[in-house]
C-alpha cells in the first residue's frame, strides 16, 4: 500500500516505511494477547511491527503544515518484510527508486537506540549432483554428492574470514535417498550477511568460482539465489538525515539518539539499495523481537517517537 499527501506522485521527498506482517503464526494473537503493565506492553508482534504501524498513523494525523505544503510524503506499507518480501520485492524496489529520504519505522532499540546501518542478507543455495550406485556392490561407480557438499561447506565458510563483518553460515543441509545408495544429490543453504554491496559481489564471485571448479571429481555444483539484496549502508547522504534526527531530538528536549550498526535486515536495506538516504528504527522502543511471549514495547516512548517523526518532517521541509 502507498498513501501520499498529494495525488499522482512519481517522486517522494520522504517515505515513512512500515510493514504489516509479523513472524507470529495464526493463533498467537489469541494465545499471547496484548497486556500492559507499568508502561510495558507485551503480546505477539507488539513491537515488530504493530507499535510502529500505530506510530505512523498518529504522525500522519498531524503532519506539520509546512511539511504538507513543501514535501511529497508517502507512507509505504510492506506486507511481506519478515519473509524477505518474496511477493513484494519488485514493488518495494520500485518505491525505493522514487525516494530521496526513507524514515523506516522498525522498533526503536533499547537505550534510545536508532539504526544507521544494517547488514544485507541473502540465502545462498548450492545444489550438488553426482552419480548414484549401490553402496555395497559397486560403490566405485558412484559419485557422492554429500561428500562433495561436506568438502564445500568449510571451504565456502572460509571466504568470510577474508572480509570484515561477513558471515556465511550453513544452516540447512539435505541429501541422499537410502543408507545403501551413493548419494546422487545434496543441497546446502547458506545464510550470507554483509555490510556493503561491494563485499557482497566479491564474495558471490568467489563462491561462484569455487562452484564452477567443483569440490569432487564428476560432481557438479550450482549456486542459486533469488536476487541480490543490499546492505543498509551508512553513507554521507544518510548521515545528513541522522543529523536532522539528532537536531529534532535536541529541539524537543529528548535524549540524544544512540546510533547503532546491526546485523538484521529491514526494508531500509531496500531503500538504501535504491539510492535513498535512510534512518532506521524510528519506531516505538521495543525488544525480545519475534518471541511470542516475551516481546515488549515501551509505551512511555510512544509520544516521544511520534513527536520526533513530526519534527523531522518539519526540519526536512525547512531545508527545501
Amino acid at each position: 500500500m502507498v498513501a501520499t499527501n498529494t495525488p499522482n506522485q512519481n517522486h517522494y521527498d520522504v517515505v515513512l516505511a512500515i510493514h504489516s506482517d509479523t513472524v507470529q503464526p495464526v493463533g498467537n494473537a489469541a494465545k499471547y494477547p496484548l497486556t500492559i503493565k507499568d508502561n510495558i506492553a507485551h503480546g505477539a508482534g507488539v513491537a515488530d511491527d504493530k507499535s510502529s504501524l500505530n506510530a505512523v498513523w498518529w504522525i500522519c494525523k498531524k503532519i506539520p503544515p509546512e511539511a504538507l505544503r513543501k514535501l511529497n510524503i508517502a507512507v509505504v506499507l510492506n506486507p511481506g518484510e519478515e519473509s524477505g518480501s518474496p511477493a513484494s520485492r519488485s514493488f518495494m524496489d520500485e518505491q525505493a527508486k522514487k525516494t530521496d529520504i526513507a524514515l523506516v519505522y522498525e522498533p526503536g532499540r533499547p537505550g534510545n537506540g536508532f539504526v544507521r546501518s544494517r547488514k544485507g542478507s541473502m540465502f545462498l543455495t548450492i545444489n550438488f549432483h553426482g552419480r548414484p550406485a549401490h553402496a555395497g556392490n559397486n560403490p566405485e561407480q558412484g559419485r557422492n554428492a554429500i561428500e562433495a557438499m561436506a568438502k564445500a561447506i568449510p571451504e565456502i565458510k572460509a571466504i568470510a574470514s577474508e572480509y570484515k563483518d561477513v558471515t556465511l553460515n550453513a544452516d540447512v543441509v539435505k541429501g541422499g535417498t537410502t543408507a545403501n545408495t551413493i548419494a546422487e544429490d545434496a543441497t546446502v543453504v547458506f545464510d550470507f550477511r554483509f555490510f556493503n554491496d561491494q563485499t557482497r559481489d566479491a564474495v558471490l564471485d568467489k563462491i561462484e568460482a569455487l562452484c564452477k571448479r567443483g569440490f569432487a571429481p564428476d560432481v557438479t555444483s550450482e549456486l542459486k539465489y533469488v536476487a541480490k539484496s543490499s546492505a543498509l549502508a551508512h553513507t554521507d547522504k544518510s548521515q545528513k538525515v541522522i543529523d536532522l534526527v539528532n537536531k529534532a531530538a535536541s529541539e524537543l528536549g529528548q535524549p540524544d539518539p544512540k546510533w547503532m550498526d546491526v546485523g538484521g535486515a529491514s526494508d531500509g536495506n531496500r531503500f538504501s539499495g535504491g539510492g535513498a538516504a535512510v534512518a532506521c528504527a524510528m519506531g516505538v522502543i521495543g525488544g525480545d523481537l519475534h518471541h511470542p511471549e516475551k516481546e515488549w514495547s515501551d509505551m512511555s516512548s510512544v509520544k516521544p517517537r511520534i513527536a520526533l517523526g513530526r519534527k523531522v518532517l518539519e526540519l526536512i521541509a525547512q531545508q527545501k
